[in-house]
C-alpha cells in the first residue's frame, strides 16, 4: 500500500497515476548522460564465432549445452511471481517435462543470443511493485519505498545462465580481486571479516594504528555506467558477443509501475 505522496508543489498525489510518476522520478532520478568511452585504445579480443564449438577470445565462452539449461530450470524458484508476460517457473518446468524439443529450442535460441550480441527487447520489459520499507518516519517520499521488478523468466533463465558461466570464467581466469568477497563461490562474509580481524591484529603488533573506512553505495546497479562496463570488460578478455550481449542486455530496458490494481505503462 502506498500513502499519499508529497508532490514537488507541496501537496499531495493522491491517485495511483500521480503516485506513479512521483515514484518513477524519485526511485529513477534522471542522470547526466555520460559519453561512450573511447575504445580505440583497447583492442578487440580475437575470436572464432563458432557456438558448437565455442567462441574464442583470451576468455574462451563455449555454447551452452542441453543439460546445463535443463538445470538451470530445475533449480528455478518455485512459487516466484512472473514478469510482463504472466509466464511462471512451473509453466517452463511443465513443458520441459512434456515436450523432449523444449530444451535443445531453448538452448539453440540462447546460444544464438551470445552469437549476435543481442538481448530481445521482450526480455528487457519488468513490472515493479512497489513495497514499503519498515520502519520509516515518512511514508510521503519516494525512499520510504523498495521497487521490486518482476522479469520475464526467460529473460532471467538467460541472464542465470551467462551470470554463472562468467562467474565461473572469472574466477578460472583470476578476473576477480583476491580482497572481493561479494557473490563468489566458497567465500562468506564471515571470511571477509577474519580478514579484516587479522590484519588488524599484525598491524596492532607492529604499533600501527588501523582505520576503517565503509561506504554505502545507494543505487548502484543502476548507477552502471554501460560503456565502462563494456571497456572493462574488453579489457579482461572477454569475447566480443559476450561483451555485445552484455552492452545489449544494459540499454533500452523499460518497467511499468504496479500500484494495487493500477499497472502504469512501460517507461
Amino acid at each position: 500500500m502506498v500513502a499519499p505522496l508529497a508532490t514537488p508543489e507541496g501537496g499531495l498525489a493522491l491517485q495511483a497515476p500521480a503516485k506513479a510518476q512521483i515514484l518513477r522520478a524519485g526511485l529513477w532520478p534522471a542522470r547526466e548522460q555520460v559519453p561512450d568511452e573511447d575504445d580505440d585504445d583497447v583492442a578487440a579480443s580475437e575470436f572464432s564465432l563458432d557456438t558448437e564449438d565455442g567462441i574464442e577470445g583470451r576468455v574462451r565462452w563455449d555454447g551452452f549445452g542441453e543439460r546445463e539449461v535443463a538445470e538451470r530450470i530445475g533449480r528455478s524458484k518455485k512459487g516466484s511471481a512472473p514478469g510482463p508476460d504472466g509466464v511462471t517457473w512451473e509453466a517452463l518446468r511443465m513443458i520441459m517435462r512434456g515436450w523432449v524439443g523444449f530444451v535443445p529450442v531453448l538452448r539453440k535460441v540462447f546460444n544464438a543470443c551470445l552469437e549476435f550480441g543481442h538481448h530481445p527487447k521482450v526480455l528487457k520489459k519488468a513490472t515493479t511493485v512497489i513495497l514499503r520499507k519498515p520502519g520509516k518516519a515518512d511514508y510521503r517520499i519516494p525512499g520510504a519505498y523498495r521497487p521490486i521488478a518482476l522479469l520475464n523468466v526467460m529473460g532471467k533463465l538467460l541472464e542465470a545462465l551467462i551470470a554463472a558461466r562468467i562467474l565461473t570464467l572469472a574466477e578460472r581466469h583470476k578476473l576477480i580481486s583476491d580482497n572481493h568477497y561479494g557473490g563468489r563461490p566458497h567465500r562468506a562474509t564471515e571470511d571477509a571479516l577474519i580478514r579484516i580481524q587479522q590484519f588488524i591484529k599484525d598491524n596492532h603488533r607492529r604499533g600501527r594504528q588501523v582505520l576503517a573506512v565503509s561506504a554505502d553505495v545507494s543505487g548502484a546497479y543502476n548507477g552502471v555506467i554501460g560503456s565502462v562496463s563494456v571497456k572493462d570488460m574488453r579489457k579482461a578478455g572477454w569475447p566480443e558477443p559476450v561483451i555485445e550481449w552484455a552492452r545489449s542486455f544494459m540499454q533500452d530496458r523499460t518497467t511499468s509501475l504496479r500500484l494495487g490494481d493500477y499497472t502504469s505503462a512501460q517507461d
